[in-house]
């Protein structure tokens, strides 16, 4: 039993050395939930909504010498890089399409190639979404027209059929 306790220790000791560096060595990246907007923080994710023109504004703190990579998901898939100051601090403002409802955004930061940030998810809710004109509502319209146009012909025949009708 003492054997198995002194191996057990051995091996969590061992764990805690190889962690220990692998967490130290995490590239840091601080994103601010813009002021004055709707947040909800779930465990997966932060849900905020956009600028009432639908853009978003990306801004927070690296190290100086990390370059932070924006990734755009729905819509047009898009990566921005941007390179924060001597300070650390970026800012990042992108602008939604009027047809994109929601759109995912994944911010993180890289200061080498073994050292990079966790990744922290954004859902955007568009406010200045637009819903798209349904193509069926164009084609309801122009059915209805031959229809009235075959009704209104076929009455001026039945029509004249009767006077001829009457004539006979």
């Amino acid at each position: 039993m003492k054997r198995f306790i002194a191996v057990l220790s051995g091996v969590f000791a061992g764990l805690c050395l190889f962690v220990t560096p692998t967490l130290a060595s995490r590239t840091q990246l601080t994103v601010n939930i813009p002021d004055g907007h709707n947040a909800q923080v779930t465990n997966q994710s932060i849900k905020i909504d956009s600028e009432n023109d639908g853009s978003v504004t990306f801004t927070g703190k690296a190290e100086k010498d990390a370059v932070i990579t924006i990734e755009k998901h729905n819509g047009n898939k898009h990566h921005y890089k941007v390179k924060p100051d001597d300070n650390g601090n970026f800012t990042k403002k992108i602008n939604l399409a009027t047809s994109t409802k929601k759109c995912k955004f994944i911010v993180s930061a890289k200061s080498t190639e073994e050292s990079q940030s966790n990744k922290e998810v954004f859902v955007v809710k568009n406010t200045a979404y637009v819903k798209p004109v349904s193509k069926n509502d164009d084609s309801s319209a122009s059915s209805e027209e031959p229809s009235n146009i075959s009704s209104s012909s076929s009455s001026v025949e039945n029509n004249g059929d009767m006077k001829t009708d009457e004539a006979n």
